[in-house]
Formats: structure tokens, C-alpha cells, sequence
């Protein structure tokens, strides 16, 4: 207020200073303790002490000394303005309203105390809220929220340090590498992982190489002067590995000994290798020489423990094969390696042999192959020329299978069984036949009239095989067209 305001004799001042009533209103003095309103003169203040006592009117419109005061005892408590002040117990006393406004009940002893609100709720500043919090959070915020608050991007990080999530790490930390994240870098098997503060990477231990993305053991230089040679076009072969461990491919090997065997093409060509039937759990590799890159490495192929690599047009040169295991130590293998002129068509010949398992293989067509292979024994036609499709199986243990080509074949047919792909001398044929299902009407899914399809069957031992469909050239018959190749007691 810009000046005090005085009342003369027989008027007094309201709690906010602006109006004023005539003196005795609400009775004498000592007439309060009964008086529905109280006396106003009562005890000094700008209110008056008397006017009510323990009535509705309390101990005084004003209160006893407060500016504000709305009701002692009764039914507006001490005083809406407290006793000495503005804000005084709180809005409401001990009446009512409680012993404030917050009190210890709805808001605390304070705007921001210890109610509802729970612990502090912010009657300071917080980075992120508004100036002043007079309410509870949402979520309701911690004791000390400073760093909760703080926004990601408000982090910033020193020079060798980057940000994993509200902390600043090194660097080189690779348990947390990442330009914002905490990213565990992986460790690649003979390797270190390394962190830039932005991306993970890795360094191959003394004595490993990084080939193909992985780290291999560093070449030994005298794997070509104890290389096994394979004269194309190759062979199975067989073995024991020892000794300790003196090379490995991307895919595994590093532990245990190895056999190599080199292989030089002077022509460009496919290239087929497994250890199947290998009681040695295996991988195999191949490198363009001794020391060079790698062409192709595979462990476990097929589901089984043993390894298939097939490498197709290949440029000439020499090729290093490396027969290793999967664990520590060495142990007997059987590998077959071989190699022919190279092709676009899968099943073209022992280079490039098809898989057949325990599914048939339809659709097919001979058309555009080789004549590559032709049957040992003369009760499988003869070499005239017919076009030729190779398959290999796997067995894990003795099984008798059979394979024909009654159904939807349309050609004149002719199927053997080899143990050695390549081999056609008599003794390493197992089974062969030509014409065993018949034609139409005999068979009605045949394509031919003729007696024209064949089956074939034998017992063989756990390893790979492989069954060669071959095409019997007959007048008046196509010399090439659809196949349909189907097995019985093949695994997958």
C-alpha cells in the first residue's frame, strides 16, 4: 500500500486494509465467549482478538496478530493467514484445512514437501522442467536428478573419449565401441578386437594372417615341398593327419595337424573335394598355391561332421588342398579330389557332381551336357556317344538303395553306381543297369513306347557314392530331354 490507512473512533480496518465497519458490530469484548460474531475490538491487531472465542467466528476475523487471519479454533482454524505471517502454519491451520495447505497431508509442509508429491519434488529448478516445480513430476523424479534430466545430446565427450549412454568411456574400449551406444565388439577366433570410438574391428594375434575375413595361421612355406600331388583328373585318396598344427582356413583348423595336397589345372576347370566317410571330423581349404589366397574353405557340409568344397572355373595354375580337423588333434581321412573342364551345368561330371539325397530329382534335361563317362560293363549299353548326368550321395552307414528312371524320363536310359567317380574299370563299377522299368504300356509315366528306362540297386558301406545316369543313343529315340532321377534308403 502507498500509505497507512487510520480509522477515527467507532470504525476499524478490514484484513486487507481497504474498508472499514462500525466499532461494536459484533458485541463488547467481554461478550466474545458466547457472541456469534465476537466483539472487534479484542486483542490488538488489525483484526481484533475478541469476536467468537471458540465459536464460528474463532478467535478473530483477523486472527491474533496475522493480516489474513479467517477463524481461530473453529471452523477456518488458526487463521487463513496464519498467526504471523503471510503464509504462517499454512492456508488452513490445524482446522479444516489442516496445518497447511500441503501440511502434512495433500502438498507437505511446504508447496513441494513431504506429501503426495513424495520425496522432494523439485521446489528448485531442474535442467529440463519449468523454473520452478510447485507439483509433483511425472514420473516423479529422483532425490538428485541433474544427470536423469539431462538430454543425449546435451553429453558431449573429451577428445579420446565417446558417449555410452549418460557416461564418456575411452576409445579403445571395446567392451563399449560406438559413436552413441555401448556395443560389445565381437573377437574373431585367433584375433583381438579393437574400437576406434566409432566402429569395431579386430587385429589377428602373431602367427595368424587375415584371409577372407578371419584370421588363419600364418602360411608355412614348406606346405608345397610335402604337398601329396593329384594328377587330374584326381582321385580318392586316403590318410592319417599328425603332428602339430602348421596351417588353418577362415573356416576352422587352426588347432589341428593337416595333409596337403596340390593340384595344377592347365585348363580352366571345376574342382570338387569331400571327406565324406571320413572318420576324422574335418575341414577343408583350398589356396591358389601353397601361401596364396584362399578359394574356397567348408566344415560340415551336407548335416554331417565331414566337409564338401566345390570350386567352379577355376584358371589354370596350382591349387594347394588342405585335409585339417576341427579340433586339436590329427586322425584318418578319405578325401575325394576331382577335376574336369569347366561347366555351366551342375551335374555335368565328377568335377561338378549334383547332390541326390532322399528326395527325387525332376525337370531336369540332358540337353546341353557332355558325354563324359560311359558304363564298365556291357550289360549297361555301350559308349556311343550319350550324354551323361552325375550324382552323388552319402551314406552313414550300410544301406542297400536304389535309383531308377521310370517316371517321366524321356530318353532311353542307362544308370551305374561308381565308389571313385572317375574310375571305369570294371571292378570299381558296383551295380549297372539299362532297361529294367520297361516302356508304355507297360509303364504308362514313361515318355517312351519302348522299353526304355532303367533301375538300378546295391549294398554299399557309409561314405559317398555316386550313381551316373547315362543316355543310350537308339535310333528314332531323342538323344537328350527331360530326366527324373528317383532314390530309395537315401538319407538326406
Amino acid at each position: 500500500m502507498a500509505a497507512a490507512l487510520s480509522c477515527a473512533a467507532g470504525c476499524t480496518v478490514d484484513h486487507s486494509g481497504l474498508s472499514t465497519t462500525p466499532v461494536g458490530a459484533g458485541g463488547a469484548d467481554e461478550d466474545a465467549s458466547t457472541g456469534v460474531g465476537g466483539g472487534n475490538g479484542g486483542n490488538p491487531g488489525l483484526g481484533g482478538g475478541g469476536g467468537g472465542g471458540a465459536g464460528a467466528g474463532g478467535n478473530g476475523a483477523g486472527g491474533m496478530i496475522g493480516i489474513g487471519g479467517a477463524g481461530g479454533e473453529g471452523a477456518g482454524g488458526r487463521g487463513v493467514g496464519g498467526e504471523s505471517g503471510l503464509g504462517g502454519n499454512g492456508a488452513g491451520g490445524s482446522g479444516t484445512g489442516g496445518n497447511a495447505a500441503g501440511g502434512s497431508g495433500a502438498g507437505g509442509n511446504a508447496a513441494g514437501g513431504s506429501g503426495a508429491g513424495g520425496h522432494v519434488v523439485d521446489a528448485g529448478m531442474d535442467v529440463r522442467d519449468a523454473p520452478v516445480d510447485m507439483g509433483a513430476d511425472i514420473p516423479v523424479d529422483r532425490p538428485v536428478d541433474a544427470i536423469i534430466d539431462v538430454p543425449a545430446d546435451v553429453l558431449v565427450c573429451g577428445t579420446g573419449t565417446h558417449r555410452c549412454g549418460s557416461s564418456c568411456v575411452a576409445n579403445s574400449s571395446t567392451a563399449n565401441c560406438g559413436p552413441t551406444a555401448c556395443v560389445p565388439c565381437p573377437v574373431p577366433a585367433n584375433a583381438s578386437a579393437t574400437c576406434d570410438g566409432t566402429s569395431c574391428g579386430f587385429s589377428c594375434n602373431t602367427g595368424f594372417t587375415l584371409v577372407g575375413g578371419a584370421c588363419v595361421r600364418t602360411c608355412d612355406m614348406n606346405c608345397a615341398a610335402t604337398a601329396i600331388t593329384v594328377n587330374p583328373p584326381g582321385g580318392r585318396f586316403t590318410g592319417t593327419t599328425s603332428g602339430t598344427s602348421a596351417n588353418s582356413g577362415s573356416c576352422g583348423g587352426s588347432n589341428a595337424p593337416e595333409t596337403v595336397y596340390q593340384l595344377t589345372l592347365t585348363q580352366t576347370s571345376d574342382v570338387f573335394v569331400t571327406t565324406h566317410g571320413s572318420k576324422l571330423d574335418t575341414v577343408i581349404y583350398m589356396r591358389r598355391g601353397c601361401c596364396g589366397a584362399e578359394v574356397a574353405c567348408n566344415d560340415n557340409a551336407d548335416g554331417r561332421t565331414t566337409s564338401v568344397l566345390s570350386a567352379t572355373s577355376l584358371t589354370p595354375g596350382t591349387y594347394d588342398i588342405f585335409v585339417d580337423g576341427a579340433g586339436t588333434t590329427g586322425g584318418q581321412y578319405t578325401v575325394d579330389i576331382y577335376t574336369s573342364a569347366a561347366s555351366t551345368n551342375p551335374g555335368e561330371d565328377c568335377g561338378r557332381p549334383m547332390r541326390i539325397a532322399n528326395l527325387p530329382i525332376s525337370g531336369a534335361t540332358t540337353c546341353g551336357y557332355r558325354d563324359d563317362y560311359s558304363a564298365a560293363a556291357s550289360t549297361c549299353g555301350k559308349d556311343d556317344g550319350g550324354l551323361d548326368v552325375v550324382f552323388y550321395f552319402v551314406l552313414d552307414q550300410t544301406t542297400t538303395v536304389t535309383f531308377d528312371t521310370c517316371t517321366g524320363t524321356c530318353i532311353d536310359t542307362e544308370l551305374y553306381i561308381r565308389d571313385v567317380c572317375t574310375s571305369q574299370a570294371l571292378a570299381n563299377e558296383i551295380a549297372c543297369n539299362d532297361d529294367a522299368c520297361g516302356g508304355q504300356p507297360a509303364n504308362p509315366d514313361s515318355c517312351l513306347m519302348t522299353a526304355s528306362q532303367s533301375r538300378v540297386s546295391a549294398q554299399l558301406g557309409p561314405g559317398v557314392h555316386y550313381v551316373v545316369l547315362d543316355t543310350f543313343v537308339n535310333p528314332g529315340v531323342p538323344t537328350c530331354g527331360l530326366i527324373s532321377l528317383a532314390p530309395s534308403n537315401v538319407p538326406p
